[in-house]
Order: structure tokens, then sequence, then C-alpha cells
């Protein structure tokens, strides 16, 4: 769904105007908004994600240690434990967590992350429901101004003309495909091989991604349009 924020500091929802405002330290015109399973997630340029309800209430705020110049995006956090009970599985366990045991009480356990990359390199797992910190890691080249695309387990970033392939769970490089000599198409189909996709589909969102960064950082006013030829 598409938000966007007004310059009154009201929201825009699907084309339908979200009437009600809320004081945010450092909001400003120039945030990244994201609306996603009810919630809306702003990411200040000053360096903070801020969850807010649809009825303008603030859920949580994270600070990160450098500017924000791309939306969150929202992945898996999958953990495999060994239980003696349920109560034992989901002692801790946020309430949005998604829990399923076997019959030997080995218990996977999947949490909803919002990602974000900065300008100082990093890459943030924020948990979804507490706004905690599930993990953080640095890596050096980081474009900020591209968003994070994440899919099941693995969360993609773009480092110094290389796609990178991060494990969800720990923040661990799981590969690095270089890409200023390698076809667009070649990647696409790379991508798709490596994770069951449509090949159509991983197109599409790598083409509505490059639309989106042009507008972010040349204007939201303008047009764009790609072609892969």
């Amino acid at each position: 769904q598409d938000a966007i924020l007004n310059c009154d500091g009201s929201i825009t929802i699907d084309n339908k105007k979200v009437v009600w405002k809320t004081e945010i330290d450092d909001l400003d015109e120039g945030a990244y908004i994201t609306y996603y399973n009810g919630d809306i997630y702003l990411s200040l340029k000053e360096g903070k994600v801020v969850k807010v309800s649809d009825t303008g209430k603030v859920i949580w705020e994270y600070s990160t240690k450098g500017n924000l110049y791309s939306q969150t995006a929202f992945g898996e956090v999958t953990t495999i434990v060994k239980a003696k009970s349920i109560e034992q599985a989901t002692y801790g366990q946020p309430k949005m967590a998604n829990i399923v045991c076997d019959e030997n009480m080995k218990c996977k356990i999947t949490r909803m992350v919002v990602f974000q990359t900065d300008s100082k390199g990093y890459i943030y797992a924020i948990n979804l429901q507490t706004g905690e910190k599930i993990w953080r890691k640095r890596y050096s080249g980081i474009n900020p101004h591209i968003k994070p695309y994440a899919y099941q387990n693995t969360v993609y970033i773009v480092k110094a003309g290389d796609i990178i392939s991060i494990s969800t769970q720990n923040g661990k490089i799981l590969s690095k495909k270089h890409i200023s000599n390698q076809k667009i198409v070649d990647i696409i189909d790379s991508i798709a091989h490596e994770k069951g996709l449509e090949v159509e589909n991983v197109k599409k969102a790598l083409l509505n991604a490059m639309i989106k960064t042009a507008k972010k950082t040349l204007g939201e006013d303008l047009e764009f349009e790609v072609e892969i030829d």
C-alpha cells in the first residue's frame, strides 16, 4: 500500500487522507514512510525509525547511528529451539511470534522484523512488535539510498557495486554478486533461481525499486520509466 506524508503533517494512505496528527521529534517533509500491516513506519533523516499506529499513536522509536535515506523493509527471523513444553517455548516471545513445535518439542519460532540501512554503513534488524534491536551489522560502502529487500530468511543490500545477501537470523553475509560488469538480466535470473521465484516477479520488483530510488534522490514530482534491453 502507498503512503504519503503531507506538508501539514497528515498522512495519505492509498489516496485516502488520514486526518489525525501526532507530535514526533525531528519529523520533517523528508521523512521516508512505509505502510505495513495496518501500521506506519517513518524513517527520519536525522536517524530514527518510528512506528505509528493507524490512529496516530507512537508505538516505539529506534535511534540509528547514521542518517536515514530510504524506507524500511520487512522480513522474518527464524529460531529453532528444543523445549520441554509449549509454555517453555513461548516464554518471553513476542505476541506476534509464530511458534510451531513437532512431537519431539523441537520448535520453530518466527518473528517479524523491520530492516533499515543508514549513512554510516549499518543495517539494523528491529523487532517489529517491540522496537528492540535484534542485531546490527556494519558493512562499509552500503548505499543508504537504496531500500533493503527482504525475502523469507534473506535480506539484500547494495554495497559498492555488489548485491549482498545477508541472513535475517544474525546479519551474516551469505553471498555476494558483483554487478558492475554483469548484465542486469543475469542478476535477475540468478536471484530468481536462488530463491525459487518467478523471473517476471523479480524483474518487476527490481524495476519498482529503481523508480522509487530515482524519485527519492531526484524528486518525487518527476516521472521515471525503466527499460531492460
